[in-house]
């Protein structure tokens, strides 16, 4: 990874897996001053191995379940958005594509164009012909946090 990216490492790295091998990599990536941010589930009893020297050089090592959100509210705000049509996730989907055509579709996610940029044109998908309407990401603006009861959309 220190090849690829040079500078010493990355910025930001973020474990998926939860393997103890994947979590030390993702550390050893980080570069001086980098975050490595875990977010797999381990096995219960895994166990780090890792160099205190890392931590001394202002590497840190962080977790996160959820996105840092709070299930038990979190989830039903959401789905009440959803519900309400003040959460806009079906035109977030730009594109359907089968399991076989999965490097395909990651060739897709890789590409910048004015298409996935929302700029008003239209497109078929590729695998069925089917027309699509272009990304168009809902904002539903920041939120605004006390109970979860008066959870609502910022002003």
């Amino acid at each position: 990874m220190h090849a690829i990216c040079g500078m010493g490492g990355v910025d930001f790295a973020f474990e998926v897996v939860g393997t103890q091998k994947t979590i030390e990599q993702a550390l050893a990536s980080t570069h001086r001053g980098g975050t490595c941010v875990v977010v797999g589930v381990s096995p219960a009893g895994t166990r780090l191995s890792i160099d205190p020297g890392m931590l001394l050089q202002q590497r840190v090592l962080t977790g996160t379940s959820f996105g840092g959100g709070h299930q038990r509210t979190d989830v039903p705000l959401l789905l009440d958005l959803f519900m309400d049509g003040k959460y806009q996730l079906k035109e977030l989907v730009t594109r359907r594509l089968p399991l076989s055509e999965l490097n395909h579709a990651f060739d897709l996610m890789k590409k910048v164009d004015a298409d996935l940029l929302g700029e008003g044109e239209h497109h078929r998908h590729e695998h069925d012909g089917r027309p699509s309407s272009n990304m168009r990401v809902g904002n539903i603006g920041p939120l605004r946090r006390r109970t979860p009861s008066s959870w609502a959309p910022a002003p």
